[in-house]
């Protein structure tokens, strides 16, 4: 009962936010990484990576924002 009690305020909380925002944005973060890892147990070489992802950014009033 106290479970479904904190989802039902939090998911209230999230809409209440979010009419009174003053702008809702979503988008993409990416980007690569290069790095080298030197030591006896690892080869000399560089290993390269990626990352991806997205992001919300809900505007809360002229100066503060929530980015979850």
């Amino acid at each position: 009962m106290k479970t479904r009690f904190v989802s039902v305020a939090a998911i209230l909380l999230i809409f209440s936010l979010s009419s009174f925002s003053q702008g809702l944005n979503f988008g993409v973060k990416g980007g690569a990484s290069i790095n080298k890892i030197t030591g006896k147990s690892f080869k000399e070489e560089f290993t390269y990576g990626y990352h991806v992802g997205g992001y919300v950014t809900i505007g809360l009033n002229g100066k503060l924002s929530l980015q979850p």
